[in-house]
């Protein structure tokens, strides 16, 4: 979903297809590294620190501590997701898109 949506937002600032597919993949790295290097620091960093200032380690707070970690991980690919797609809706808001103009020359088009 993250590589689609780079894909439809990149070429609305980028003049050459070469540059748009360079972009695109900068962009696509850069964010995976920023996510998941945001995922490391709260997983593993914040979140035990949090959890075991309040409770004393056992195993239902490992338990708990590895649920957090893996709903952080998902939740902030979503958020990642989710802010992609607020930003092409933005980008889009107002234009008009001819669909005939995207159908000329598709398979079975008039």
């Amino acid at each position: 979903m993250t590589g689609i949506l780079i894909g439809l937002i990149v070429p609305m600032f980028t003049a050459s297809p070469h540059v748009t597919r360079a972009a695109a993949g900068a962009v696509f790295i850069l964010l995976q590294f920023a996510a998941y290097l945001l995922v490391w620091i709260i997983d593993f960093l914040l979140l035990p620190e949090l959890l075991f200032a309040v409770y004393a380690p056992s195993l239902l707070t490992l338990v708990i501590l590895r649920l957090a970690q893996v709903g952080i991980l998902f939740g902030l690919r979503d958020l990642l997701a989710r802010g992609l797609w607020l930003l092409f809706k933005r980008l889009m808001d107002g234009q008009v898109v001819d669909t005939l103009v995207l159908m000329r020359g598709a398979p079975g088009a008039l």
